[in-house]
């Protein structure tokens, strides 16, 4: 019975032991977290303390550094000596924004661009010549549009004056013609019409300066560029016309001549202006120019356009083979043509003596004799081209 009674004392304060700890961890967290709530305290008030003293500090600064009573009265002093009594007056003014100086800012130009009825003549050509070409050379668009509305005017009314300054003029104007602004690219194409209206085949040796090879310092390369280009529809439009002006007014033989090379130019729109050009100035040619000019590169220019890939190229290359044939017609009415036609008729492609076609070499110079215009145009068009290319100008010209 003796050994059994301690293990039950040992049972019943074994609980006590546990709650016992317990009770001391829980005292321990406690007094932890007392003391870290005290250190936090602690901290907040050495910040807190610190930043008043910052703030102290910079008050003192800013203190210190304002102007004492004998700083301020000598500042006083100097102010007066400086402005006399108006001196206490300026240290009341407020201050206000200043005015802008200077000339003031150009307003937009509205450029005058008068038609061609509505040129006046001039009080002084001479003078405002030379003045129209200092305009014409300035950096200012503005101003290079009213030396080339001078130009205009001295072209119209003054044709001695303008003509004996032509070679200085015509530079500058194709400076201008090749202008991305658009308003001045428009007046000097218009100064470019009129030129060409008042003096013609004058400025046959200004036109084509750097011809296909230089297009940059040629006015024919120019013009036909800006014609087929993408530019705005009124200076297009001025460009034509000034076109129709040159192939009008200038000596259609000459006008020809410099076109020709253009005619195969890359640009299709190009190829159709150029075609365009070609038909105005040979409708200008007269029956004794068609005598003694070489009408064949022209035919065979217009048998490659008919059948471009451009319509204008292609109907303005069947007007001009409509008066190709009006003009081979005319010269061949003549008794000398038709002596030499029946000649080469004969002659032409020549066969081996004894072969087939010898023995009816007779026949053909026969039949040469009678045939008709149709005949006699359909063999040029074939001796001068070629079959294929003579086909499609027969079937331009409705002469199949």
């Amino acid at each position: 019975m003796g050994s059994v009674q301690p293990a039950a004392c040992e049972n019943t304060s074994s609980p006590l032991k546990r709650l016992r700890a317990g009770t001391q961890e829980e005292l321990f967290m406690k007094r932890a977290s007392k003391e870290a709530a005290g250190d936090a305290s602690k901290l907040k008030q050495a910040r807190s303390s610190q930043t008043k003293a910052g703030n102290q500090a910079r008050s003192q600064h800013m203190a210190d550094k304002q102007p004492t009573e004998r700083e301020m009265a000598a500042a006083k002093a100097a102010r007066a000596r400086l402005y006399g009594d108006e001196g206490s007056a300026k240290e009341m003014e407020v201050p206000t924004a200043k005015e802008p100086t200077g000339t003031a800012p150009k307003p937009t130009v509205d450029v005058e661009q008068l038609p061609y009825e509505q040129l006046t003549a001039l009080e002084t050509p001479e003078t405002d010549a030379q003045a129209a070409l200092a305009d014409m050379a300035s950096g200012d668009w503005a101003i290079a549009c009213r030396g080339l509305l001078t130009i205009r005017r001295l072209s119209k009314h003054h044709s001695q004056e303008c003509r004996a300054l032509l070679d200085k003029i015509m530079p500058l104007v194709l400076k201008h013609v090749k202008s991305l602004r658009s308003s001045l690219c428009k007046a000097a194409v218009m100064c470019v019409g009129d030129l060409f209206a008042a003096h013609g085949s004058r400025l046959l040796p200004l036109l084509d300066a750097g011809g296909v090879t230089q297009p940059a310092k040629s006015l024919l390369a120019q013009l036909l560029l800006k014609a087929g280009s993408n530019d705005k529809k009124f200076v297009i439009d001025e460009v034509q016309r000034a076109l129709g002006v040159m192939a009008t007014s200038m000596d259609a033989p000459a006008i020809l001549g410099r076109l020709l090379p253009y005619a195969a130019h890359k640009n299709p729109k190009v190829r159709g202006k150029v075609a365009t050009c070609l038909a105005a100035s040979a409708a200008e040619m007269t029956p004794e120019q068609w005598q003694g000019y070489p009408a064949k590169p022209l035919l065979v220019v217009a048998g490659k356009l008919v059948s471009d890939n451009t319509p204008e190229a292609r109907d303005s290359a069947k007007s001009l083979i409509s008066i190709l044939r009006g003009a081979f017609e005319v010269s061949a009415s003549t008794p000398d043509h038709e002596a030499s036609d029946k000649e080469n008729t004969a002659c032409e492609d020549a066969p081996v003596k004894g072969s087939a076609a010898s023995k009816g070499a007779d026949a053909v110079a026969d039949e040469a004799a009678g045939s008709t215009a149709q005949d006699r145009w359909a063999r040029h068009c074939h001796s001068t081209l070629g079959a294929v290319a003579a086909a499609s100008i027969l079937k331009a010209s409705n002469c199949s």
